[in-house]
């Protein structure tokens, strides 16, 4: 059981561990990127990378055009299944 104390300036404080308290999860520095360099292609990621390869954009101009890695976009392809038809 936590108990709450009242400190000078009328505030009340508790014992109870706080959210500073907790450890912090780190994702790898991998992880992060890769989920910002999907989340770069907009809310509907699938469709959109879809969308530029059926536009006939090579794997480069799609990475290009998103400021991401180029290596990401077939690596994307592949995870969605999306062929490309050039």
């Amino acid at each position: 059981m936590y108990h709450a104390t009242k400190i000078r300036d009328g505030r009340a404080r508790s014992d109870a561990p706080s959210v500073q308290d907790r450890p912090t999860r780190h994702r790898p520095a991998e992880q992060a990127d890769w989920r910002d360099w999907v989340a770069a292609l907009g809310p509907l990621p699938k469709p959109t990378l879809q969308a530029f390869v059926d536009l006939g954009m090579t794997d480069d101009e799609i990475a290009r055009y998103h400021r991401i890695p180029p290596t990401c976009i077939p690596k994307m392809r592949r995870m969605w299944d999306i062929h490309c038809t050039c």
